[in-house]
């Protein structure tokens, strides 16, 4: 791939910055501007759609944004970037340490080639790879760690990464090429770290626990089932209980909301700050994995197809587990 060399120049001026922003998009790689680390508030920017190597698209978007960072949007450009977290984990409270699990993981599999490397404004680094053709990423870490960030072409848009030449929004630090070579071909050798078996296993086997758990509960039973004067739809019988129902059928699942939408870990990929639980999720039972992509795939915006995800059933074998559990008295509503 193209060897890029990036100025340092510290001018914020946007005549000073222009030209090395200008030699990703002749190399052919899309770019676009974001303020600070996320693209601009603007109603119709979308950074997906905006991204371009056309120079003279470039200097129009930094006209409008002259102050603006620079994002390489990953998909279309090819990129595979591997970034290794350091610093506080601002969820937790605890360090992070990516560098020490990248190299962990690299013991299986050897050194990774030299590449194309950035020193980010927080003090990690961004390993910028070419994504070998036919590779359509998954995971969103390294296969065996929490804190090595895989950037690449996941989901509808692909990921994009702060590039070189930008100022972190917090620190002040500018973004710093640290090794000024030709970018690598991610090795066929080093797939496991990209494709783990790990991640997909966990996966089934969260789902695999919570359907035996809810399976479990509805055998248990000791009174009969009821008759129901009424067989409402699940979702016009359960409205304003699927906070119960998922209490219920899925303890594991954190929806500790403080009455707000909540960003968290995914209950079935795993994936921190990826999750969240809609505002009126006790009325329509809505959630969305961002990780696990759209709705019915990574959750859903009723609280069936939430159901069925969190479970990995049909919709329809998830709605008979519903109706056996309202036939058996669960979910009762609650007298005021």
């Amino acid at each position: 791939m193209t060897e890029i060399h990036q100025s340092h120049s510290a001018n914020k001026n946007v005549g000073s910055i222009l030209p090395s922003i200008q030699a990703w998009a002749k190399a052919g790689f899309y770019i676009f501007p974001v303020i600070g680390k996320k693209p601009p508030e603007q109603q119709n920017f979308r950074w997906s759609q905006q991204a371009t190597n056309d120079p003279l698209r470039v200097t129009e978007l930094w006209d409008e944004y002259p102050d603006a960072n620079m994002a390489i949007a990953c998909k279309p450009s090819g990129l595979l970037i591997l970034d290794p977290d350091e610093g506080i984990d601002k969820r937790t409270g605890l360090l992070k340490n990516g560098e020490a699990e990248l190299v962990d993981a690299l013991t299986k599999y050897g050194p990774l080639p030299e590449t194309f490397t950035v020193r980010t404004g927080n003090g990690g680094r961004h390993l910028y790879f070419s994504l070998p053709d036919g590779w359509h990423v998954e995971q969103a870490h390294v296969t065996g760690t929490r804190h090595v960030d895989i950037l690449a072409n996941q989901g509808d848009h692909g990921c994009y990464v702060i590039g070189p030449g930008s100022i972190h929004p917090e620190t002040r630090r500018r973004y710093e090429v640290e090794v000024d070579t030709e970018i690598a071909l991610f090795p066929e050798s080093h797939r496991g770290l990209i494709f783990g078996p790990k991640a997909l296993s966990d996966n089934s086997k969260r789902c695999q626990t919570r359907l035996q758990f809810v399976m479990d509960l509805l055998n248990n039973v000791k009174s009969p089932p009821s008759r129901r004067r009424f067989h409402l739809p699940i979702k016009s019988a359960l409205e304003g209980r699927w906070e119960q129902v998922f209490a219920t059928f899925c303890p594991d699942v954190d929806l500790n909301r403080n009455g707000v939408s909540v960003t968290g870990r995914c209950p079935v990929c795993g994936k921190d700050w990826k999750f969240k639980v809609s505002n009126d999720f006790d009325k329509c039972g809505g959630m969305i994995c961002f990780r696990c992509h759209a709705p019915g795939e990574g959750g859903g915006k009723d609280g069936l197809t939430s159901l069925s995800w969190l479970l990995d059933v049909e919709t329809s074998e998830a709605s008979r587990i519903l109706n056996e559990a309202l036939d058996y008295g669960f979910f009762a509503r609650q007298r005021s």
